[in-house]
């Protein structure tokens, strides 16, 4: 009896440590994907990017739950990056995460930051090509508006 209970304590000593590095790493992984967050609202796109892939190199934890959309939030992020630095793989990357994720919104977010990109960059041929392909229906009455103005 008096064994049995010291193989259990043991036991729980022994998981418990496990169980807490698991949850720091998700936390670690949740920190670098708010700093990237932090970096390309500062305008900081080139690091921003490259905290992007850290997190999308992080190993899922066991116990993430919401891993999958933090990964698709950092690869929507590194894409955006891409877009904003002019570098020629932005467009691409930003058009292979819209047809892996569409009909998700994200999709539909990604289409209207690159339309808003083109539409602040003047081109304008470009800006109406992606705004042309956004659902209408997943919009808000002031997005919807705000895509009908820069459409023309």
């Amino acid at each position: 009896m008096k064994t049995t209970r010291l193989i259990w304590l043991a036991l729980c000593l022994f998981t418990w440590p496990l169980a807490a590095q698991q949850t720091a790493t998700y936390a670690d992984l949740l920190a670098n994907f708010e700093k990237a967050e932090q970096l390309f609202e500062q305008g900081v796109f080139a690091e921003a990017a490259e905290v992007y892939q850290q997190v999308l190199k992080t190993p899922r934890p066991p116990e993430a739950g919401m891993y999958e959309q933090l990964q698709k939030r950092s690869e929507l992020g590194y894409a955006k990056c891409m877009v904003r630095l002019h570098l020629p793989q932005g467009e691409i990357l930003m058009l292979d995460f819209i047809g892996r994720n569409a009909p998700d919104p994200i999709a539909d977010q990604a289409l209207i930051e690159l339309a808003n990109f083109y539409f602040n960059a003047k081109d304008y041929q470009k800006a109406v090509t992606y705004f042309s392909r956004i659902p209408g229906y997943q919009l808000s009455p002031g997005q919807r508006a705000e895509v009908r103005f820069k459409m023309g």
